[in-house]
């Protein structure tokens, strides 16, 4: 049969083996699954499937709808108001909202990206779910909307509390994170000299903590203007190159390890002593969700109920405590026990129908505390992103031209070396199997294949791609210019499965442009790399022959995925830069071909330093706030449950920290982390009762449930006597280039080196020109720009794998934390089911 697009057709058309794919996909989500445990193969009949187009709309916009959508392959954008709010990535289940609320509207639209084609499942519950009102239907049979409807409420009361502690999570993670920004900041301040006009008490406090933490005996009070002199001075005395342990070129990072650390933790000491309003990041007003407040909209529920229906027992009313349960899920409601109880002890003339409309109504109950916590956890992240996006500013150039746009200029490009190559003997790749090298008879320039091709229009197709990309990614900027890229810039085509080895990256520098080109140690992943990157240089290895690393760095090709036009070749430009050395000698020669070139390859390694040294600064801060958040959190468990030992040196300290804030006076009689804990989360209710009299409940418990938590996370603080430290593999990057380059400098014997360099605490600039203007000679001047690039090469190699370490760290921990793994697991085990099902269906498209 036939498949049209746009179109839906029962699942049963295509086969017993697409209905066995669907159920397992039906069967992999909660809310489907009750479905299926209800309805049974009633449900499987009547599944439909369909490929979507680009651009099509799978959900609209204000109309009404009881079915559920599989969304099983493309992603899709959820549009509202004709804006695209978010793109949700396949697979996904959207519609289960409807089924709470059967007379709302869709609240927004479910659009197919263009240049996509989505495989949907409809799943159609409003075959299933009749309005309670129709008087014609048997009361009996909506025993099956009762069912269905206390399956949903239970699947969103296990999810709403499964979650429920991720908002103490966020929460520790936002203090955390404002704490760490705060010391950033203040310890760039220290170090710029950047005078803060901090009140003189600070700077008491300040000194105190230097003399005794690092032994400082300055004379006089410290300020803004005397305190990194003065102190730097006492490092440089404390630490001098003996001190360190170490071969010479580890010495830098060491050194300026120690620097920071002592930095940061001065910073972190004036954190704690500055007053909030001084602080640049403070917590917002932020509302958590009150797990109790979803208890007692359901306590209210039963009473209503109770007050509607006549009892036919004298036992009285139904007390709600008793469905409820006790300890850690004491908020949990057992819906199923007060269905059973209530049909038993009340007259219900349409008892199918009444309880069926509970279920349905406690679902929404559920539903209806889901979003407020959302909205509430969504607040939280966006705070929290919002004030890391300040700390770590990423300043990657963004693409300009679209992926499609791309992969058509590679296209135009390849189809060039067709002419090319059968002027030539061979083809660049095809040297060693599996290997591709630079050969410059073999791998063209821009000139080159202009020269080979046929006609004019592909000519010109082949410099407009060229010259775009190039464009694209940095190069067509000065000091290069057209001329010198169409007569120097090398193109390579290389077969999928091919490597570029590692001796290739070492002669000259590489600039992947296909995708999905990657970067690896032996078979081991480093990264993807982006389009544009440039990698190798004689640095690259940094190190010699017998080291673990020699020889063993390559970048890899995806393998052929498909016979046919797919991934036929990949394109890489190639700047040989051994051809340096057989350029002619003379300086004019010199300053047209070869300066431009020395000029950019130093400006873009000192780019790339910067924005992948950004990330991994990101990385590494997310690192660790996520692992000082989950050490806190424990914490803080233990505060509550009383496990925490307060002397009467915390116990002080926590009396004026909660006397200055809430003006509450801790009872001589607390003496216990879990009393404690209480008796601030009553005091917080009774106050704001007080000032307050007007306010919700729901509204209360959200309120005095935020500032309990804010309070809570300031009193583990302050009997939290760990300290964080730096970690010494991981020293900040630009300020170790900026050391190495000023002390080549300096062995040039450069008049006022300090001038030829200039570091902003963001970006490193050098004065090229005025660099190259101190050497006379052709040589002289390449044998600088080796110099220099014997310090970015391995730096840039450096920062590229540090980052992918602090990736992998980053997600072994976030997984531990949040149970990603199982998901990932269960992802997966769909992914591939879908993977079945699509290949089944295409066999019968149109």
């Amino acid at each position: 049969m036939s498949w049209e697009t746009n179109q839906f057709y029962p699942i049963p058309k295509a086969g017993e083996k697409a209905k066995k794919l669907s159920e397992a996909l039906i069967k992999s989500y909660s809310l489907t699954r009750i479905a299926y445990e209800v309805l049974g193969d009633d449900l499987l009949k009547n599944l439909e499937f369909s490929f979507v187009g680009a651009n099509e709309d799978i959900i609209v916009q204000g109309e009404r709808g009881l079915d559920l959508f599989l969304i099983c392959v493309s992603p899709v954008h959820v549009v509202v108001g004709d804006k695209v709010v978010v793109t949700m990535d396949a697979p996904v289940l959207l519609g289960d909202k409807a089924l709470i609320w059967p007379d709302s509207k869709r609240a927004a639209t479910i659009r197919v990206p263009e240049d996509s084609e989505a495989l949907v499942l409809k799943i159609p519950m409003g075959l299933f779910l009749r309005e309670f009102t129709y008087a014609e239907i048997n009361d009996a049979s909506f025993s099956r909307e009762k069912d269905i409807y206390s399956g949903l409420f239970q699947e969103i009361q296990k999810r709403l509390f499964s979650y429920i502690p991720l908002q103490k999570t966020q929460f520790e993670a936002i203090n955390t994170s404002i704490i760490n920004i705060n010391t950033k900041l203040i310890s760039s301040h220290l170090d710029q000299e950047d005078d803060q006009e901090w009140p003189p008490e600070i700077w008491e406090s300040t000194s105190s903590f230097v003399s005794s933490k690092f032994g400082f005996k300055g004379s006089g009070t410290l300020t803004a203007k005397t305190f990194k002199t003065s102190l730097h001075k006492h490092f440089e005395e404390k630490y001098p190159r003996s001190a360190y342990d170490c071969p010479d070129h580890e010495y830098p990072t060491k050194k300026q390890i120690l620097w920071e650390r002592w930095l940061n933790q001065t910073a972190h000491q004036i954190v704690k002593h500055l007053p909030p309003e001084s602080l640049s990041f403070t917590i917002k007003k932020l509302q958590l969700f009150n797990p109790e407040n979803y208890r007692e909209k359901i306590e209210n529920l039963i009473k209503v109920l109770g007050e509607h229906f006549i009892n036919k027992t004298k036992t009285g009313k139904i007390k709600p405590s008793f469905f409820f349960t006790a300890g850690e899920h004491s908020n949990d409601f057992e819906l199923q026990k007060f269905i059973k109880i209530f049909g038993k002890n009340y007259f219900l003339k349409y008892p199918e129908r009444v309880l069926a409309k509970m279920a349905q109504t406690s679902a929404k109950i559920a539903a209806e505390c889901e979003n407020e916590f959302n909205a509430a956890l969504a607040k939280m992240k966006d705070f929290k992103e919002n004030t890391e996006s300040l700390q770590v500013q990423e300043t990657e150039t963004k693409s300009g031209l679209s992926p499609k746009a791309i992969t058509s200029n590679i296209t135009q490009i390849t189809r060039g070396f067709n002419n090319f190559n059968k002027n030539i003997a061979g083809g660049a790749g095809k040297t060693i199997p599996g290997e591709a090298h630079y050969i410059s008879n073999v791998c063209p320039t821009l000139a080159d294949l202009i020269k080979y091709a046929s006609t004019k229009s592909i000519k010109d197709g082949i410099e407009n791609s060229f010259f775009e990309l190039a464009d694209e990614f940095g190069m067509l900027q000065e000091p290069l210019t057209k001329d010198l890229l169409s007569s120097s810039l090398r193109i390579v085509n290389v077969l999928p499965g091919y490597k570029i080895p590692s001796d290739q990256l070492e002669m000259h520098y590489w600039f992947p442009i296909s995708p999905r080109i990657t970067f690896k140690r032996k078979d081991v992943y480093i990264e993807e790399l982006q389009a544009g990157a440039i990698l190798g240089g004689e640095g690259w290895n940094a190190g010699e022959e017998g080291d673990d690393d020699y020889g063993e760095l390559h970048l890899a090709l995806p393998e052929r995925e498909k016979e046919g036009l797919v991934d036929q070749s990949h394109l890489l430009f190639v700047f040989p830069h051994r051809d340096l050395s057989k350029l002619d000698q003379e300086e004019e020669s010199f300053t047209q071909n070869s300066y431009p070139w020395l000029v950019w390859i130093i400006q873009r390694h000192l780019l790339e330093i910067k924005n992948i040294g950004q990330k991994r600064s990101g990385l590494l801060d997310k690192c660790m706030y996520l692992e000082e958040t989950m050490r806190l959190e424990e914490i803080a468990y233990d505060f509550e449950d009383g496990k925490v030992k307060l002397d009467a040196g915390k116990l002080l300290k926590i009396s004026e920290f909660l006397k200055s804030l809430i003006q509450w006076t801790l009872p001589p009689s607390i003496s216990n982390s879990g009393e404690l804990a209480k008796a601030v989360n009553k005091y917080i209710l009774e106050k704001y009762h007080n000032e307050n009299p007007d306010a919700s409940e729901a509204e209360t418990k959200n309120d005095c449930y935020t500032q309990f938590r804010f309070l809570l996370s300031e009193m583990v603080r302050m009997v939290d006597t760990a300290e964080v430290e730096a970690e010494e593999e991981f020293a900040p990057m630009l300020p170790l280039v900026q050391h190495e380059l000023l002390t080549v400098f300096k062995k040039e014997d450069f008049e006022e080196p300090e001038k030829l360099i200039t570091f902003d605490g963001e970006a490193i600039k050098l004065k090229v020109d005025e660099l190259f203007a101190l050497k006379t000679k052709v040589d002289e001047k390449i044998g600088l720009f080796r110099t220099i690039m014997d310090i970015l090469e391995p730096r840039l190699l450096q920062t590229r794998r540090e980052r992918r370490r602090l990736e992998e760290r980053y997600t072994i921990a976030a997984s531990g934390q949040s149970g990603e793994e199982a998901e990932a697991t269960q992802k997966k085990f769909i992914q591939d089911q879908i993977k079945k099902l699509e290949a089944i269906l295409k066999e019968g498209k149109a």
